[in-house]
């Protein structure tokens, strides 16, 4: 659930210094990476990570085949247990559903992997529109529990998850996780890959069915929702920021880290610095960034400056907090590392506007191929690295994709131009920002701007400038 205790982080930072060249990623579901591993030295990486009390379960099978598939780690939101705004803590439930799972032999030979979060956000951070089931807490007439939303998945063939609008108890949540767990392991296809996702199954059953089973399986009802008894008021955003916590007198500090990366230099003086100010536990979020929790109000001055010289800023634009880039660097289906070209992205845009960008809800997000792993298909802008014929020779482009988002307005992006070269994707990108900061004031977000101005006005801002 993206926690690790300092010593763990130091474990953490042992092992990359040792085995990984220095270098550790945070992905978006709340992981760490460690990569240039031998093969000879992952039993003892293993051992080692094990007497930390971590795993590499739950992290996926790479088999050929509708087979081996696992349930990921589940994703929540990072400050759960100390957001002011949440409906109900939810980490007692992640982390029984964490036990649940976790080198549990009857669910690691799904058809493929099976996506899951459980969220009790206001910023809807945890995005349970993209995942196979989505949890979300509600209140209803006074009770806690959750709503689901199931089927959804962004890589080659995105969809969006779609509500199943029925209350489940809370107590109920782990039976409910298991039911479609093994209604996928038991139903879902084997015969062809690229068809052995969980959404398809949905899309084949439909609600009504899917909702039967689950209920068949559980030996109970569920309670029907209204439409209107829950939205999202968010579009998918990151904690940014210094925020006060629901503890009275202690705050968290959200840091942002560009594409993820963390040197083990870094991270080990924000250990030191977490130690020093009694802080026993960094979080990570789902945009690939950490939080440091329990801060006293009286140290907030001094780490935050503290912070500030190790040339992180929490007071960053949030447009580098809301945006990602995927693993493309250590992945052979990307033409170029998408971190590198986020990075640039954003050097360029901050350059141009600076302080405009200082409350812009805005999203960038930058896949190296058409998996998606960095959601680019429902950003504000989505980028996804291709391969264009250049003469007799392949050049690294990016098709732009604009409008897409989650929460109460979702939707998946629209392509608005095809191959446009890699080194002029931070100068499109730019142009677009630049029109929309012009009339934000005219619209609530950018979903607005882009449902307003539709893409053949966005098409014709690009085309007059390039």
């Amino acid at each position: 659930m993206g926690r690790l205790t300092l010593e763990q982080l130091r474990g953490v930072i042992y092992l990359s210094r040792r085995f990984g060249r220095e270098y550790m990623e945070v992905t978006d579901r709340q992981d760490i990476q460690l990569h240039w591993i031998r093969q000879e030295d992952a039993p003892q990486i293993f051992g080692f990570m094990e007497g930390l009390g971590l795993t590499t379960d739950k992290c996926g099978q790479a088999f050929p085949g509708a087979r081996y598939g696992d349930v990921r780690n589940i994703v929540t939101c990072p400050v759960a247990g100390i957001e002011r705004n949440e409906i109900f803590d939810v980490s007692p439930d992640v982390e029984k559903l964490n036990r649940f799972f976790t080198g549990n032999l009857d669910f690691q030979d799904l058809p493929r992997k099976l996506k899951i979060s459980v969220s009790a956000c206001s910023r809807n951070c945890a995005s349970p529109q993209v995942q196979d089931a989505g949890f979300t807490a509600l209140r209803l007439e006074g009770l806690e529990g959750y709503t689901l939303y199931v089927g959804g998945g962004i890589g080659i063939s995105p969809m969006l998850a779609k509500p199943l609008r029925v209350f489940i108890e809370r107590e109920r949540l782990l039976d409910v996780a298991v039911a479609i767990a093994e209604i996928f392991r038991d139903c879902g296809s084997r015969s062809i890959k690229a068809k052995a996702r969980f959404k398809w199954l949905v899309e084949e059953w439909g609600l009504e069915r899917l909702r039967l089973e689950v209920e068949k399986r559980i030996g109970a009802r569920f309670e029907d929702i209204p439409p209107e008894s829950f939205t999202y008021a968010y579009n998918s955003c990151e904690h940014y920021g210094v925020k006060e916590q629901k503890q009275k007198g202690r705050f968290y500090i959200c840091i942002p880290l560009l594409g993820g990366i963390l040197k083990y230099d870094i991270a080990e003086k924000l250990a030191q610095l977490a130690e020093k100010h009694g802080v026993d536990e960094i979080r990570f979020t789902n945009f690939q960034n950490i939080i440091l929790p329990h801060i006293d109000e009286k140290s907030l001055e001094s780490l935050v400056y503290s912070i500030k010289s190790l040339g992180l800023d929490p007071f960053s634009s949030t447009l580098r907090f809301n945006s990602i880039a995927c693993a493309g660097n250590f992945c052979g289906k990307a033409p170029e590392n998408p971190k590198i070209r986020l990075k640039e992205i954003l050097e360029h845009t901050e350059a141009h506007h600076g302080q405009e960008l200082a409350d812009v809800e805005f999203r960038i997000f930058v896949s190296g191929c058409p998996n998606g792993c960095a959601r680019h298909m429902v950003g504000d802008i989505g980028l996804q690295a291709v391969h264009a014929r250049d003469g007799d020779n392949l050049k690294t482009c990016y098709n732009i994709y604009v409008g897409g988002g989650l929460g109460e307005k979702s939707r998946l992006a629209t392509l608005l131009v095809k191959a446009v070269p890699a080194e002029d994707v931070k100068m499109v990108v730019e142009r677009l920002l630049a029109h929309y900061l012009a009339v934000k004031h005219k619209y609530a977000s950018f979903a607005d701007f882009f449902l307003s101005e539709r893409i053949e006005g966005l098409r014709s801002i690009i085309s007059s400038e390039r």
